[in-house]
């Protein structure tokens, strides 16, 4: 990286700062810039992390986030925001919990949602887009996680029951017990219950 370079990230990071005090509301993402991303608020000053890319530390997040995945929101998305994680964790909360469906229109991927509250799959589970990539028949509807619906295919709306398992390795002398990883187990859910 050239002084020019150097000098064109702090400048990034001078900018942030005069702009954005710690507690500012953000909208960010942690991969792609795809989506409609995540909301909370920094935690930190923007800083060059070794000493190059321009980052911020935001609230819920254990890692930091490059300035270019990150933007300033408005008090009112915020609190819209907030009045959905509030939905979501009442209708999970409830007897029975979501009442999930699959859901998916032509020239798009299938995805997890509730029918009463804004939920998605990444509530159930943050990576849930990286867990799927599976074709399943649900209620005699073929679905194919992870692809596009074709362009001429028929939308669908499946009532799922939706359940995340835990592979854990045992413990022993080499060391504690650990989650090697998570199924997300999708059956069809002929009841109406969530």
């Amino acid at each position: 990286m050239t002084k020019t370079d150097i000098r064109r990230a702090m400048t990034t990071v001078d900018a942030w700062n005069a702009e954005h005090p710690i507690g500012t509301a953000v909208r960010y993402w942690t991969g792609f810039r795809e989506g409609p991303g995540k909301i909370s608020n920094t935690r930190t000053v923007a800083q060059l992390i070794a000493g190059q890319s321009p980052v911020v530390w935001v609230e819920g997040e254990g890692s930091c986030i490059s300035l270019t995945h990150v933007e300033p929101v408005d008090e009112e998305l915020r609190a819209a925001y907030e009045a959905d994680r509030r939905a979501v964790a009442e209708c999970a909360a409830r007897p029975g919990g979501h009442a999930w469906l699959v859901e998916a229109e032509p020239g798009e991927e299938p995805y997890l949602t509730c029918a009463d509250c804004p939920a998605t799959g990444d509530d159930l589970y943050p990576d849930l887009d990286m867990l799927l990539d599976w074709a399943q028949d649900i209620g005699g509807t073929r679905v194919q996680f992870g692809r596009a619906l074709p362009g001429d295919a028929v939308p669908y709306s499946i009532p799922v029951a939706v359940e995340l398992e835990d592979v854990v390795s045992p413990a022993g002398p080499w060391g504690p017990a650990e989650v090697l990883r998570t199924n997300v187990l999708i059956t069809y859910r002929e009841d109406g219950a969530g």
